[in-house]
C-alpha cells in the first residue's frame, strides 16, 4: 500500500462513520511513521487497513466492513479496503495509547490517523503469531529499525497468557538472531 492509498481509506472511513479521529493497528499503521518509499516492499505489502472508529463503537465498524470492507465496491474499484475493529483485536503492550503516532498529510484535511507505534506493532503482530504476521515481524526486524531491547521491555509489559508470550519471546530471539535465550537483558 502506498501513502495515497492508505489516505485515501482513512479519508473514507472518516467520511462514513463521521469521525475526524481513527485509530490503525494492523500492519499498515507503519505509514503513520515511515513514508512508503523508505520502506521495505514486503512491509507495505497488504492492502488493508485495520481501523478502530471513535468510541469503538460496534455500528461504526460494522459500517466500515459493510461500506468499504472486503469485497465491498470500494473494495472492488480501488484494490484496497478497511476493516472497522475493536481495540480488543490486538494484544498490546501496556502505555500503547500513550505512544500512537500521529498522522495527517494534505490529502487528509481535517482526518488525523492514530497509528501504532513501530515497537508496538511488533509486539502486536508477533502475538497473533499467524504465518503472514511472523513473516510481517521477521522483516520489520530485518530493516534494522527496531531496537530488541525496547521490543523486550514492551514485550515484558503486555498482558497475555505466559505461553502465547513464550512464542513471541522465541519469535524475538529469531527475528533479532540471537541464539542466545531472548530476555529483557538483550
Amino acid at each position: 500500500m502506498r501513502r495515497e492509498q492508505f489516505d485515501h481509506l482513512l479519508r473514507a472511513a472518516s467520511a462514513i462513520v463521521g469521525d475526524d479521529r481513527l485509530t490503525v493497528i494492523g500492519s499498515q499503521a507503519i505509514l503513520g511513521s515511515f513514508d512508503d518509499s523508505e520502506l521495505p516492499a514486503v512491509l507495505v505489502l497488504s492492502q488493508e487497513v485495520d481501523l478502530i472508529p471513535l468510541g469503538d463503537s460496534q455500528g461504526k465498524r460494522d459500517l466500515i466492513d459493510g461500506t468499504i470492507g472486503e469485497f465491498s465496491q470500494f473494495h472492488e474499484t480501488f484494490g484496497l479496503w478497511a476493516h472497522g475493529v475493536a481495540e480488543a483485536t490486538g494484544v498490546l503492550p501496556a502505555g500503547w495509547r500513550d505512544r500512537l503516532v500521529s498522522y495527517s498529510s494534505a490529502r487528509t484535511p481535517g482526518v488525523v490517523a492514530l497509528c501504532l507505534e513501530v515497537h508496538d506493532l511488533w509486539v502486536a503482530k508477533a502475538m497473533r503469531s499467524d504465518p503472514r504476521d511472523v513473516a510481517y515481524c521477521q522483516a520489520l526486524a530485518g530493516w534494522g529499525r527496531l531496537s530488541p531491547s525496547v521490543i523486550a521491555d514492551r514485550l515484558a509489559a503486555t498482558p497475555a497468557a505466559p505461553e502465547r508470550l513464550a512464542l513471541a519471546r522465541s519469535l524475538a530471539g529469531t527475528s533479532f538472531g540471537t541464539t542466545q535465550p531472548w530476555s529483557p537483558d538483550y
